[in-house]
């Protein structure tokens, strides 16, 4: 093999590694250290050829190279190793600030899902390599972004020669062809009229940036067979429902990837291409109210959140496992109960561990569905006592119960009796042989919404993406108003028909579960409860 082969071998297989970067030394000392002495017989005239080929090579099939960074890479491995059932719609969304690979990340994945089969290593998963072709396929966005962004960015990315597109009856490229696998897709734009995104079957819809819920809804009836829906938005006005339908969705088929501008950096980002002093000139730039939205890659209508640091990917588990048996000695386990007269009783059960950091994880919450939509509730104490007999029966009995100590210290109107409700609740579970005593708890807001931020608080080292603070309270996945509770409950929430403050906060009760719970807390830290034996008392009556 000659030096020329040996050198274009040589390239040719670099290029390939991982297919994330092409390697083509331009230099005599980057030659030298490949090819050592060889390089004295080397033919300079052919190697210039063959840099320029291999150039030109990387321009005609730019989809090859591409190298999301971290963030983005997440995204398109949200079904890693999950092959197309052909049943299921498969939600995937990327919520982040201005220049974090959104619309790139989306293309790629776009067109390694139409062609023959995935051209570029980042994408040689299962799900894309089983999704099915030929396929019918759309994008919709605005017009603008359509005319200035997406069409540019599909001709980038796609392999030349690999497409044939037509404007149809739009001013830009709108109607696609695959070849070699005859999928098809269209481009059209948040403009149009309702009926046509109702008019084909799709396999694969992308929408970049916040749609109209009307326009997702009609375009989930085309999906006849299971399918692929993709969102890449960054998180301004206008897309309020995907919150609870979609960003709060706890299941297998829905996935999301948050993305901030420093996801993106040189030096802060995993694969960042962005300088941090650009990043910090366009941020420079952002309209203030608009900064969470462009910068954090946070809905700017969930800005004056109480619990900001809360985040899916940390604070949510999947599985808790203990043994009973372990109960009061590793752990314990707190109930919290807040008590309402019109809508019911609002309770959370809570495993502890008895080890510094005391982590807490909320593993039971009644009731399961949505609090918010209650109106009126005319459940009898004794029918409460029945439904948390039933609960601890299968998690294990609290070591303690804690509750607000406003309407749980009140008075029950009754004619016969003076007791609070705690008192009353006491007396009759004590009747069913079932004996639970509540006691009131600190009530002070501040120092409450304190206790709780504070247990979620965390912090990662942005040059490893190591842990340097970790959160010690978690939220066992599909506990719904948990969740609500942590991504809707704000310091002052504005009803949107009337104009005026909310007196009860969207998520407030289950917010009070987690304060309450946070403040009663402080007897962990006795160090003369760690490590031994605990006893469930009740106090005297």
């Amino acid at each position: 093999m000659n030096n020329l082969n040996q050198y274009n071998e040589y390239c040719q297989r670099y290029t390939r590694i991982d297919g994330r970067e092409i390697a083509m030394p331009i230099t005599y000392a980057d030659i030298k250290e490949r090819l050592g002495d060889e390089i004295y017989s080397v033919d300079f005239v052919k190697l210039a050829k063959l840099r320029e080929e291999l150039e030109q090579y990387k321009k005609d099939n730019q989809g090859k190279f591409f190298v999301p960074n971290g963030t983005a890479e997440k995204f398109i491995n949200a079904y890693a190793g999950q092959e197309f059932n052909g049943i299921n719609i498969y939600f995937n969304l990327y919520v982040g600030g201005n220049d974090t690979q959104k619309t790139t990340a989306a293309v790629n994945s776009f067109i390694n899902m139409l062609l023959p089969e995935p051209i570029n290593p980042w994408f040689d998963e299962t799900f894309y390599k089983s999704f099915r072709r030929p396929c019918r396929a759309r994008i919709v966005s605005d017009p603008s972004t359509v005319k200035d962004k997406i069409v540019p960015e599909l001709e980038k990315w796609l392999p030349k020669n690999s497409y044939t597109a037509t404007k149809g009856r739009r001013d830009y490229l709108s109607e696609w062809t695959i070849h070699g696998t005859g999928s098809k897709f269209d481009i059209m734009t948040y403009d149009q009229d309702l009926k046509e995104f109702e008019s084909a079957d799709i396999d694969i819809q992308w929408f970049d940036e916040p749609p109209k819920r009307e326009i997702v809804s009609a375009s989930i009836q085309r999906f006849r067979s299971g399918g692929y829906f993709m969102f890449t938005l960054t998180p301004l006005m206008g897309a309020s429902f995907m919150i609870d339908e979609y960003i709060n969705a706890v299941d297998d088929y829905t996935k999301v990837t948050t993305a901030r501008m420093e996801d993106n950096c040189l030096s802060h980002g995993v694969r960042g291409i962005r300088s941090h002093e650009a990043i910090l000139q366009k941020i420079s730039k952002c309209d203030p109210l608009e900064i969470e939205a462009r910068v954090e890659g946070k809905f700017v209508f969930l800005a004056g959140m109480k619990y900001p640091m809360f985040s899916k990917d940390i604070h949510i588990v999947d599985t808790i496992k203990y043994e009973k048996e372990e109960l009061n000695n590793r752990y314990i386990i707190v109930n919290i109960i807040d008590p309402h007269d019109r809508k019911g009783f609002v309770m959370g059960w809570y495993l502890v561990e008895l080890s510094k950091p005391y982590r807490a994880v909320a593993i039971k919450e009644y009731p399961e569905y949505p609090f918010e939509k209650i109106r009126t509730c005319s459940k009898t104490i004794r029918e409460y006592v029945g439904i948390i007999k039933d609960i601890e029966s299968q998690i294990g009995k609290p070591y303690l119960r804690w509750g607000d100590p406003n309407y749980g210290e009140k008075q029950v109107i009754r004619a016969d009796s003076k007791d609070s409700l705690f008192e009353e609740i006491y007396r009759i579970s004590n009747e069913m042989g079932y004996p639970i005593d509540y006691k009131g708890v600190q009530d002070d807001l501040t120092i409450g919404h304190k206790a709780v931020q504070e247990r979620l608080r965390w912090e990662k080292d942005l040059s490893t993406g190591e842990m340097v603070i970790n959160p010690t309270l978690f939220i066992k996945k599909g506990l719904y108003n948990h969740l609500y509770a942590l991504t809707h409950y704000r310091d002052s929430d504005i009803d949107p028909i009337t104009g005026k403050e909310k007196i009860d906060p969207d998520g407030k009760d289950f917010a009070d579960l987690m304060r309450y719970f946070s403040v009663s807390g402080s007897w962990l830290y006795n160090p003369q409860l760690v490590g031994r034996q605990l006893e469930y008392q009740s106090r005297e009556r």
